[in-house]
């Protein structure tokens, strides 16, 4: 009897509609829309490429310099 009751049960089930279960459905909770963090953002130190190499050049020049006149 109780197999039964829960196959009547689970085929009233599957002819209603889903419900949802957002709370936030009449009013969104913010009005800007969600953040994106794709590559294109502007936050975050992302890729320096050819900039990055740059200032290490620079760094490691600046440093072997300072080196060499310590020396000496």
């Amino acid at each position: 009897q109780r197999v039964a009751t829960e196959l009547k049960a689970q085929q009233k089930r599957a002819t209603q509609p889903v419900k949802t279960t957002r709370v936030d459905k009449p009013k969104p909770m913010f009005s800007s829309p969600q953040p994106n963090y794709s590559s294109r953002s502007r936050g975050g130190s992302g890729n320096l490429g050819l900039l990055g190499i740059v200032f290490a050049a620079i760094a490691t020049a600046l440093g072997l310099r300072a080196r060499t006149s310590r020396q000496s």
